[in-house]
């Protein structure tokens, strides 16, 4: 397939090259191309509007300095029912691993040069990501944007892409479904609690890593989250409060709270 850039949609026929079914539960939905390994998304329902709609927010993302993985867009019958339409997100391979499952090291990878040296990389990289994705979020509280209602640890990969000589953290999840926030001047105050819990979203992965890797230390995305702490409850009523519906809880809710009282208070 040849290269384009992201805002064009190719046309054409699909990959000449085979599809792997490498995810589980996810069969002819998600693949990856076996001669190179680029990820393939399959969106047999999606416009140009839900094209347009990603390039606006991984575009947003990438403003931030959260590092999204670069992709084409192809229109081409679909790999299993040639008589229908389906639209393809081909994204660049990355070799890594997802950032909510790397394991914690033992006491033993503390001593092994080579694992001591991973291991600072990956919080060092957890750090910039938490600080840049907390500045994204500082953005949209005045600026407004897209949000995405699944946010969370899960939606990034720890890795390298064939350019890279270091990893790094990727968004990876592109396809995601968003809720639009318009700028602060312009919102209605009770529309803001309906949109609160999208930004308590960008605490919750900081939350989480820290419970993830209590070795970790994220000092600067721990500064800007007390920041933003500050901003979010001079906009939003009971911010992060503990009084927040069932729907709204993160999985670690509690722990979370009791998290968020250390942090103000520090």
């Amino acid at each position: 397939m040849a290269a384009a850039s992201t805002r064009n949609i190719l046309k054409g026929t699909p990959f000449r090259y085979p599809l792997r079914n490498e995810f589980p539960g996810r069969a002819g939905k998600l693949m990856r191309l076996a001669h190179d390994g680029r990820v393939v998304r399959v969106f047999p329902s999606w416009k140009d509007s839900d094209v347009a709609n990603l390039q606006v927010y991984c575009t947003a993302l990438r403003r931030d300095g959260v590092r999204v993985p670069e992709y084409d867009v192809l229109r081409a019958p679909r790999w299993d029912r040639p008589e229908k339409q389906a639209m393809y997100i081909v994204t660049e391979s990355i070799i890594g691993e997802r950032l909510d499952e790397i394991a914690r090291p033992s006491e033993l990878d503390w001593q092994l040069p080579v694992s001591k040296s991973f291991y600072r990389r990956l919080y060092e990289a957890m750090d910039e990501l938490v600080t840049k994705l907390i500045g994204h979020y500082t953005r949209m509280v005045d600026e407004g944007g897209m949000v995405f209602s699944a946010m969370d640890e899960s939606q990034f990969l720890y890795g390298t892409t064939r350019a890279d000589r270091h990893p790094y953290v990727y968004f990876v999840d592109l396809d995601p479904t968003y809720k639009t926030v318009q700028p602060l001047r312009a919102r209605d105050p009770a529309f803001n609690n309906d949109v609160k819990s999208e930004f308590e979203k960008p605490v919750n992965v900081l939350f989480e890593m820290q419970i993830l890797h209590p070795q970790a230390k994220l000092d600067r995305a721990e500064a800007v989250a007390r920041a933003y702490f500050a901003l979010c409850a001079s906009v939003f009523n009971d911010f992060y409060g503990c009084n927040a519906p069932w729907w709204s809880r993160a999985p670690n809710f509690d722990a979370y709270q009791r998290m968020k009282t250390s942090l103000i208070a520090s």
